[in-house]
């Protein structure tokens, strides 16, 4: 009975290494595991891409209203940041001297130009960051692409593998 054994492990043993069938850490063979990963990577990128094009969307409606106090919140982008605190520092310098000078006066005049240069370079910069949160949700929905194509390739994998496996169980209680 002993040879009889060694004899099944031995050819159980060949079957797995031709067929790839060796388990993982988790329990899943090769090609099982790799889909899992697929799986992962897709949900993240997914993710990504969802979350590029909102914050997009977001902030071309915040742009399109010419709502520049929320800007920041949405972008969470340093320049938009520093831009926003350059504004509210300016806006309350504005405040002050508007207790003691009228709109027509040089000084206050001289601030609200400061107020629309810095606006205008505000949409410039929320623009751009518009610009790139687009792309990166074209890049994202590039490796979704990418990620779908490896996953039907994987679960064709898997499917043969199945078969493979069955085999190996066959072999197995022999």
């Amino acid at each position: 009975l002993r040879g009889k054994v060694a004899d099944a492990e031995a050819k159980l043993e060949a079957f797995r290494a031709n067929s790839g069938l060796f388990a993982g850490a988790n329990g899943l063979n090769g090609p099982a595991q790799q889909l899992a990963d697929l799986n992962t990577q897709l949900a993240s990128a997914r993710a990504r891409q969802a979350d590029a094009a909102a914050k997009a969307k977001a902030l071309r409606v915040l742009l399109h209203d010419g709502r520049l106090d929320e800007i920041a919140g949405v972008a969470q982008d340093e320049s938009l940041r520093r831009f926003f605190e350059q504004r509210v520092a300016l806006k309350a310098q504005i405040a002050l001297e508007a207790r003691t000078l009228l709109p027509q006066h040089p000084r206050m005049k001289e601030l609200a130009g400061e107020l629309a240069g810095l606006d205008a370079e505000m949409r410039l910069a929320a623009y751009k960051v518009v610009t790139a949160l687009e792309n990166d949700a074209k890049v994202a929905a590039d490796q979704v692409d990418g990620l779908n194509g490896l996953l039907a390739a994987q679960s064709k994998t898997v499917a043969t593998g199945n078969l493979d496996e069955a085999r190996l169980r066959e072999l197995d209680l022999d």
